[in-house]
């Protein structure tokens, strides 16, 4: 309690300290009561979230401490270096576009160039249930530059992390090619996710079979000596229309994963206008073939074990890789809006075909995205209303089946009191539990709820 108090006073007075030196700053504080589920065990939980911004540096912290159910703080959270980092939001200079900028810790949405390996890649995907502090960097010198991203530090323990780097080289101002490498050098760096656990095989010594107390659990399937997963893209773009209200840009993209297949964009368009931006591409896939692999799902399905009858199978995402053995052709669409005082939207869709059943029909392999969210300045009592789902590579998305790439949740805020608000999030995802009778996986519904009462100062 010490360490946290002491934590507090010098979060509070780095901004007292600059203000009164003429920098000049806006600070804004939350409190929090609430409760939420963390590894699996409901706690209360009760902090504070500071975000102040001071020139070109952004800070928000997450200083929460939980309680168990006999109403004592868990000290855990606060007894290494290392969890310090972790009440760190998110520290920033600068914002995306600019010359240089640099961030720390959840990162929401990340992509590569125009996305068809990495695209928005979320290390906060399961925030706070899983807390995973991330770095993000950005450089433009106008004629070369490039981006980055680590996923977790804490991955840099042991044999190495999610990673990904896009460098460009504008050679005259109507041409922009671009490399990206991106890599997860330890697919099983999250199986679990215990800090007393160094890797896959580590985590099953301490596992026991149910009906046999104290006999070690059996491993099954997928656990390759190498576990790293990388892949590379090169790209190309060349500006048509560079104006304030208007830009138009057309581009090309080739992507290959490493020892599986490739991924072309023969032509695609970026558009700007005021309040509209669209992307088009049409796509041609050989086959093992995943595109967007590391995307917002991708630390959902990197790796976990499934439990069958006392024998753990580790299953990657890398496995659904093979499951692609024909070259496929399609089109992708995405559009972001925003409509003025009422509602920011973002939705994407894509289509590929080129498998069939034993029927000769056409198999479709689709992907959406879609996430909203609603201005409630005009709604009596409500505070906040967003939205989002999100489903790949399956025959048909609009039937909205469970599947390992499936995420999807809300977050409500009524309004209790000026300043004053109940705010209820739920995030739903699903992870591999056995099989059918059939043969086909069967998977169970994990859940992050977190319900707090938010007053701002």
């Amino acid at each position: 309690m010490k360490k946290f108090t002491a934590f507090v006073l010098g979060v509070f007075a780095l901004p007292t300290v600059l203000f009164a030196q003429g920098e000049g700053f806006s600070m804004n504080v939350d409190g929090a009561v609430g409760a939420t589920i963390v590894d699996g065990e409901l706690v209360n939980s009760i902090g504070i979230r500071p975000e102040f911004v001071i020139g070109k540096l952004g800070v928000r912290l997450d200083l929460s401490l939980y309680l168990d159910a006999d109403g004592k703080i868990k000290d855990e959270y606060w007894d290494e270096p290392g969890d310090y980092l972790e009440k760190i939001y998110y520290i920033r200079w600068g914002q995306k576009g600019d010359p240089f900028y640099i961030k720390g810790g959840q990162l929401d949405n990340v992509t590569l160039g125009y996305g068809l390996l990495v695209n928005n890649y979320a290390n906060s995907v399961e925030y706070p249930n899983r807390i995973r502090v991330g770095t993000q960097i950005g450089i433009d010198k106008g004629d070369w530059g490039f981006d980055a991203f680590q996923n977790n530090f804490r991955e840099l323990d042991n044999k190495g992390s999610l990673y990904g780097v896009r460098g460009f080289y504008r050679p005259i101002p109507i041409l922009e090619v671009g490399a990206t490498w991106a890599s997860d050098n330890d697919q099983f760096a999250n199986v679990g996710f215990r800090e007393d656990v160094k890797d896959a095989k580590d985590l099953l010594s301490t596992l026991t079979l149910p009906a046999i107390p104290g006999e070690p659990a059996k491993l099954d399937g997928f656990l390759k000596e190498d576990p790293a997963i990388s892949g590379f893209v090169l790209d190309a773009a060349v500006p048509i229309i560079r104006q304030k209200s208007l830009n138009l840009t057309f581009y090309t993209q080739y992507a290959k994963l490493i020892d599986y297949g490739y991924g072309l964009t023969p032509i695609g368009a970026k558009l700007q206008i005021s309040l509209l931006s669209a992307r088009a591409e049409l796509r041609r896939f050989g086959k093992e073939f995943v595109s967007e692999y590391f995307d917002r799902t991708y630390e959902l399905n990197r790796s976990s074990l499934v439990n069958s009858d006392g024998v753990y199978s580790a299953v990657t995402k890398e496995e659904s890789i093979t499951s692609f053995q024909k070259t496929t052709n399609g089109y992708f669409g995405e559009a972001s809006f925003t409509i003025p005082q009422i509602l920011v939207a973002t939705a994407a869709f894509s289509d590929m075909l080129g498998n069939k059943d034993e029927n000769g029909k056409s198999i479709h392999d689709q992907s959406l995205y879609a996430e909203a969210d609603l201005n409630t300045k005009y709604i009596p009592q409500i505070s906040k209303a967003t939205a989002y789902y999100q489903q790949t590579h399956v025959d048909n998305v609009f039937s909205f089946d469970q599947t390992q790439s499936t995420i999807w949740g809300y977050k409500l805020g009524y309004e209790l009191a000026a300043n004053a608000s109940l705010v209820f999030d739920w995030q739903h995802h699903y992870v591999p539990n056995g099989t059918k009778a059939n043969g086909e996986t069967k998977y169970k519904v994990e859940r992050v709820v977190t319900i707090e009462t938010i007053i701002s100062f």
